[in-house]
């Protein structure tokens, strides 16, 4: 089914799970499998049933132990290096998981996309290609002679307007129920993309759950439009890599530093400053800085209390500045700052 690609029937038509493995656990999946192979590119798990709705159900379940799998390689590979792991994170700006979000959307529909104008010699390029990595490959359920030249088959293109009304029902009581869960393997995907390890019982995954099952429902009614022949417009997707037409405030910190020799203070404070920002706003790429950013980091930095202690001394400037905000004494220095203030 497109719109779930993590969800694939088998030559029999058995439902299965299938998430690709990131690279830099390729071969430690491999280990933890106790397989012949030395990498593993892809997991895929049987989920025994032919029945959608009732493969839907048992997903969830099948997802997290595939997670716990990419789990026991992370700490293979954190042992191999002999570095310990590092502490998840509790909190996320909201440029982060708006980002993040958008990630979410973007993806669905670009995925939806090259699903749908495939045609005949794109699937057998993708074909061969899964051949490549795995080494074996499911029979066609339809015939390649049968595929036109471009796009899907209509039974093809039947199948997946139906199942995708069904999503689309899944989808709209997960959010009427609050249900977050329904979007746990995009919400690890995009985590992954933005090399972020967020601890799952913190507030801040809830939020990210919560704006991730938004997109991914508003990715489907869009692709429902597309179904009816709207022409809805695949957006880049986000990614947490710079690019050279937008390099990142990291990239122009680093790019700063090689310029000339500059003194350690001056780069200590700098970095600083740099890192409290994207600690904020997240590692924005140049262009996007404006200046409600910088009005905002201002505010925040005013809101951070003279006097840190204990897990204080740790906290991240968003953080800082929400202990700030409820502090009585503060919050009369702010308003004293902001009387003198021009």
């Amino acid at each position: 089914m497109h719109t779930m690609p993590y969800l694939i029937t088998n030559s029999a038509g058995v439902w299965c799970v299938q998430r690709k493995v990131p690279v830099k656990l390729q071969d430690a999946v491999a280990r933890v499998l106790g397989g012949k192979k030395r990498t593993q590119k892809y997991l895929k798990k049987s989920l025994g049933t032919k029945d959608r709705r009732e493969a839907n159900r048992r997903a969830p379940h099948a997802l997290a132990d595939l997670d716990r799998t990419f789990r026991a390689a992370e700490a293979l590979v954190e042992a191999s290096l002999d570095q310990p792991k590092a502490p998840l994170r509790a909190t996320l700006n909201e440029a982060e998981i708006k980002r993040m979000a958008e990630f979410v959307y973007a993806n669905a529909l670009a995925w939806d996309e090259k699903c749908r104008f495939t045609g005949r010699e794109e699937r057998k390029r993708v074909e061969a290609e899964i051949f490549r990595l795995e080494g074996t490959v499911d029979p066609p359920v339809i015939p390649h002679e049968q595929w036109p030249q471009f796009g899907v088959p209509r039974q093809v293109y039947e199948t997946n307007k139906a199942a995708l009304l069904d999503d689309l029902r899944m989808m709209r009581e997960a959010a009427a129920m609050g249900d977050i869960s329904a979007v746990q393997d995009h919400v690890l995907e995009a985590m992954w993309a933005f090399n972020v390890e967020l601890d799952e019982h913190s507030p801040a995954y809830i939020k990210l759950g919560t704006a991730c099952l938004h997109s991914y429902l508003r990715a489907l009614e869009d692709i429902r439009l597309r179904d009816e022949g709207t022409t809805v417009a695949t957006p880049s997707v986000p990614s947490a890599a710079a690019t050279a037409e937008g390099c990142t405030l990291k990239d122009a910190l680093e790019g700063w530093k090689k310029e000339r020799e500059r003194p350690e203070g001056t780069v200590h404070e700098y970095g600083r400053a740099i890192e409290m920002f994207i600690q904020l706003h997240g590692n924005l790429p140049i262009m996007e800085v404006k200046r409600s950013h910088a009005r905002t980091f201002r505010e925040a930095l005013q809101l951070v209390p003279k006097s840190r202690r204990g897990t204080l001394l740790r906290a991240s400037l968003p953080e800082l500045s929400d202990y700030g905000r409820a502090h009585p004494l503060v919050q009369k220095v702010v308003i004293r700052l902001a009387i003198l203030t021009p």
